[in-house]
């Protein structure tokens, strides 16, 4: 019967194999990253990164114009809530939207009437703002705000700035004489601004305030120019007969001319308008 054995392995006293028999194989080295691979490496993430931040930039600006182009229609129609709310899904893409800022503060302080909430985004929206009309406007804003807050130099400063740049901003001027009449006591400052304001308007085609016309005669009142004041007092009167104060101011400016007789009867029909502070000046001038 066969045998079943194993092969026969190497005989385990053998002698080693000589030189001329061995083979060896490098083993090939790992390799490492060189600074050139790292450069490579970083600047591709970069240029990845700043592919999708200009997609991103490119969306953002898409969609805001898009926003602010559904607001301008809304606000041509007289949507305001419609209107202020695309303004502020535009700004949510882009918050220095120089034109967005500008239309929502609009709304936000002549419809809603929220001045010092607008103010943020008239702020925001100057620093942007290059066209110098465009900028005198919202200097125009941001000084009358200051004049309400009873901030007279801050207000003067920002209305200085707006009509340097757009000596057409009629508003600006009366704005400015007013603050240089009532508060700061500049009279022929005050006149010289009033009168700005008042030529800006008749050549834009707009009748002049009254408003702007009492105080520019109030100025003239106090620099002694009776005659002036008298007249801007007369044009305020016959385009409202009804205001007593007007008539008291005529009665004021008749009384400094001599002439008691137009005097008495200006502060009586103050009077009978219900213009009170007419009631002293009747009473030592009607006897």
């Amino acid at each position: 019967m066969a045998c079943q054995c194993p092969p026969a392995g190497p005989d385990a006293h053998a002698p080693p194999a000589g030189s001329a028999e061995r083979h060896y194989r490098t083993i090939p080295k790992r390799r490492k990253f060189t600074r050139r691979d790292y450069l490579l490496t970083a600047g591709f993430i970069g240029l990845f990164v700043l592919f999708i931040f200009s997609v991103k930039v490119t969306m953002d600006h898409v969609t805001a114009v898009g926003n602010y182009d559904d607001g301008l229609r809304a606000y041509a129609e007289g949507e305001w809530s419609t209107a202020h709310s695309f303004f502020s899904e535009a700004l949510h893409f882009k918050p220095d939207y120089t034109e967005a800022l500008r239309r929502r503060a609009e709304i936000t302080e002549l419809i809603y009437h929220q001045p010092a909430i607008a103010q943020n985004d008239y702020r925001a929206a100057l620093p942007h703002t290059n066209h110098p009309a465009d900028r005198a406007f919202i200097l125009h804003r941001l000084g009358r705000y200051e004049a309400r807050q009873q901030q007279p130099a801050q207000a003067d400063r920002l209305l200085t700035q707006a009509v340097t740049l757009d000596s057409t901003r009629a508003g600006a001027w009366i704005l400015r004489g007013e603050i240089r009449l009532l508060t700061q006591r500049q009279f022929d400052l005050a006149v010289r601004d009033l009168s700005t304001g008042l030529r800006q308007r008749t050549v834009a085609g707009k009748a002049p305030t009254l408003y702007a016309l009492t105080l520019r005669g109030l100025a003239y009142y106090r620099l002694g120019d009776y005659t002036r004041a008298q007249q801007d007092y007369q044009v305020v009167a016959k385009a409202n007969p009804n205001n007593g104060q007007i008539h008291y101011l005529l009665g004021r400016v008749a009384q400094r001319q001599g002439q008691l007789v137009e005097a008495c009867a200006a502060f009586t029909q103050a009077v009978r308008l219900g213009y009170g502070f007419a009631n002293t000046a009747q009473k030592q001038t009607c006897q």
